[in-house]
């Protein structure tokens, strides 16, 4: 069976954490509201959407 994550992705995962941290260090800065869902049920439906993608990439193919 494949490994979820290898050291690369994993790798590539972290800076695309770094770089968000950034982004949102400068709305902040900036006084900006970020470009996000306000509530619980637009931020379960990205995950819904997230793990809809991980699911069909991890068992279907």
């Amino acid at each position: 069976m494949d490994q979820l994550f290898n050291k690369a992705e994993l790798f590539l995962a972290l800076q695309s954490c770094g770089l968000g941290i950034a982004v949102g260090a400068i709305f902040a800065i900036l006084g900006f509201k970020p470009p996000s869902p306000d509530n619980l049920s637009g931020i379960m439906g990205i995950m819904g959407i997230f793990l809809g993608w991980l699911f069909v990439g991890v068992y279907i193919k």
